[in-house]
């Protein structure tokens, strides 16, 4: 596991405040910090529950308990998060915008829950919709299996001399 410390370093590095030669200042190791537990959150409050939790990172020197394959996607996304902080005149370098989308995306669908469905049991036969949780849904159009009759004055009935309404009874 890392330190906040060693994951804000790599994406102070990426955005090129730290180097081998000249370290970011305290200041800057803060400001990160802020950053890195507000994105965490988010993803949280989002939806990404197996990778990510609701504890707060207090201090620099304190572990991130993460799961190591979580580790590149959170350090390539702080870094996208802290870009424009430190780096207003220029523009977010794409290669590292398209790895940090590409790593978040992968730790989204090892954590993310799969969405439930909004409407079940709501659309018609032939949806895809016959089967769910309790078994076979009630048809769409009921009594679909029953014969049609002609009724009284011709008129279609089913077979319990129901009168079927939208069906043209001249023809």
């Amino acid at each position: 596991m890392s330190t906040a410390r060693e994951v804000i370093g790599v994406s102070l590095r990426d955005v090129g405040i730290a180097t081998k030669y000249k370290e970011a200042s305290d200041e800057d190791y803060n400001d990160c910090l802020r950053f890195l537990n507000g994105m965490l959150a988010m993803w949280y409050k989002l939806g990404l529950r197996q990778a990510i939790n609701t504890n707060t990172i207090d201090n620099l020197s304190d572990l991130v308990p993460y799961p190591e394959y979580a580790m590149r996607a959170i350090e390539k996304n702080l870094t996208i998060n802290i870009w424009s902080h430190f780096k207003l005149d220029s523009m977010i370098n794409p290669f590292l915008a398209n790895e940090a989308a590409v790593l978040k995306n992968e730790l989204w669908s090892v954590g993310a829950p799969n969405p439930s469905s909004i409407f079940p049991g709501t659309l018609p036969i032939g949806s895809g919709n016959e089967h769910y949780n309790t078994g076979y849904t009630t048809p769409f159009y009921p009594a679909f299996d029953d014969n049609i009759y002609a009724g009284v004055d011709n008129a279609l009935t089913n077979s319990a001399n129901v009168i079927l309404t939208g069906v043209n009874n001249d023809e």
